[in-house]
């Protein structure tokens, strides 16, 4: 859900921009962490290990 003031300046627009862009970013490194604790994706260490 998402909030919104109804109007569409540019204070508004920045704002859920930055705001969205914040989440997706955290939500990225939420299921990269979680599918390589799963072990769908090749761990950190492994990948320093193999250079």
């Amino acid at each position: 859900m998402m909030w919104w003031s109804g109007s569409f300046s540019s204070a508004n627009v920045m704002i859920l921009a930055l705001c969205g862009a914040a989440v997706g970013y955290l939500w990225y490194r939420a299921m990269r962490w979680q599918f390589e604790r799963m072990g769908m994706l090749p761990r950190r260490e492994d990948q320093a290990k193999e250079t």
